[in-house]
């Protein structure tokens, strides 16, 4: 067994691991940290504010909240916490001024949001934003950080979800813990919500650990299964924080695709940032622990598509980590700065599963049509101002990687719809439907509606739904 160097920081550490890939036999794989990148340049550039626990996704353009002082607190001394938002075309920046897009409910004081809104977690699914965050009250008696849910359509405009209640709150009141149930990380992963968060009022632990939930429902009001020490079961009001899953705060966390895992980002010891791999079912780490070199204050978060999984490269077995993390010595001059490196595996394509990888993607290969990634299959469209109806993120590959992809047909201009009573429209592409969430889209594709039976209609082969974004 080989010990690679860690480009980062010099350090090595044992390279090869076995996980299982669902049904797929055992892999090992061997792997270097490369291309390390970034550093502590500021992206926000606000050196009378502090700027820190950022949330970062690749949507067309890479766009980010985070948190940050906002006036009019009841408590004028301490001011409160608000989340601001703000976008640019590489991660590097520059980055557009920052948008103040969620404050607390001040003047609200039985709200449990009525002092601070911090710690954003969002992610995007279909064409819906979902931001999770630690809300804190100002009403003395109930001073203790609960999580918050607000969703919206375009990522600045935010409705409280919930009846503007907490979905999660700390498990005892009655211990030495004064922080509370924050810190979310949400991912959305095989069509359920999967939430890690800090609880220092945890059953299973008397201090700050991490513990997770995963739900259908975006609410966690219903559904809810829990991490527990046999997997995960049911919730029920004893076992939500009977087992942690890190103890840890300040942790964030993305899926990879790539290695059928969650790579974890927690906070190391001053000038190290270090991340942990586990195997999907979130029961035993499936590479040693990464220690990278690098400075931070306070808060991080990881690069990630929407849906808060790692974001694909064109190369095969290569899994990209970046964050964006405070960096600075003290609050009043925190900001925030990006640092990455990769992954690098000998993964063959294959085993990266590149279809699930590029999900959501449409990719751009010479000579070749761009084809939307959706569901582990690729649809060619030839008239691309329908394709940027379903999708802002692009990548380009080589034409073995293209066509590596299963096909699922190809939708011209003019291309039929269908629709029938009770059934959405749907592009009919090779006697299959692809349904459409909008209008709009079989407009600019200059399709013409077929009205069939409802019978018609559930006897083709239904392909994955096509989801509109704007």
């Amino acid at each position: 067994m080989t010990l690679p160097k860690m480009a980062a920081s010099g350090a090595t550490f044992a390279a090869i691991a076995a996980f299982a890939l669902y049904a797929k036999p055992l892999l090992a794989f061997n792997f270097e940290v490369e291309n390390h990148r970034g550093g502590d340049s500021p992206a926000i550039g606000r050196p009378s504010q502090y700027d820190y626990a950022p949330t970062v996704i690749q949507d067309g353009k890479y766009r980010m909240w985070w948190c940050s002082w906002v006036s009019g607190a009841p408590d004028v001394n301490h001011g409160g916490d608000g989340i601001y938002y703000s976008e640019a075309e590489d991660i590097n920046g520059p980055w557009s001024e920052p948008e103040l897009v969620f404050k607390p409910r001040f003047g609200e004081q039985n709200a449990f949001d009525s002092w601070h809104t911090c710690d954003p977690s969002v992610v995007r699914v279909k064409s819906r934003y979902y931001m999770y965050y630690g809300g804190y009250p100002i009403n003395p008696s109930s001073h203790r950080t609960r999580i918050g849910l607000a969703t919206s359509s375009d990522g600045r405009a935010w409705t409280r979800a919930n009846n503007g209640n907490p979905i999660i709150s700390n498990a005892r009141a009655t211990v030495s813990g004064d922080y509370g149930a924050g810190q979310p990380s949400i991912i959305y992963l095989d069509k359920k919500f999967y939430i890690t968060y800090t609880d220092d009022t945890g059953l299973a632990h008397d201090g700050a650990a991490q513990y997770v939930l995963r739900s259908s429902d975006a609410t966690f009001q219903e559904g809810v299964e829990v991490l527990t020490s046999n997997g995960f079961e049911p919730r029920t009001s004893i076992n939500q924080t009977e087992h942690y899953f890190i103890r840890a705060a300040t942790v964030d966390w993305q899926y990879s695709d790539v290695l059928d895992a969650f790579i974890v980002g927690l906070a190391g010891v001053p000038g190290k940032l270090v991340y942990k791999v586990f195997t999907k079912d979130l029961d035993y780490e499936i590479i040693p622990q990464i220690s990278i070199s690098g400075s931070w204050s306070e808060g991080f978060g990881l690069v990630s598509r929407p849906d808060k999984h790692s974001i694909p490269t064109s190369t095969c077995g290569v899994v990209p980590l970046d964050i964006m993390r405070s960096v600075g010595e003290g609050p009043r001059s925190w900001d925030l700065a990006h640092q990455g490196f990769d992954i690098v595996t000998d993964l063959s394509c294959a085993e990266s599963s590149m279809a699930r990888a590029m999900d959501g993607y449409y990719m751009i290969s010479p000579g070749l049509p761009q084809s939307l990634v959706i569901d582990g299959v690729r649809l060619q469209f030839g008239h691309g101002e329908t394709l940027r109806h379903f999708s802002r993120n692009s990548i380009p590959v080589a034409s073995g990687i293209y066509h590596s992809i299963p096909s699922g047909g190809s939708l011209f201009r003019f291309n039929p719809v269908v629709q029938s009573p009770e059934r959405p429209g749907a592009f009919e592409v090779g006697g299959n439907l692809w349904p459409v969430s909008c209008p709009m889209a079989l407009t600019t594709n200059g399709s013409v509606r077929t009205w069939i039976t409802n019978a018609q209609w559930d006897s083709r082969q239904l392909m994955p739904s096509l989801h509109c974004l704007y």
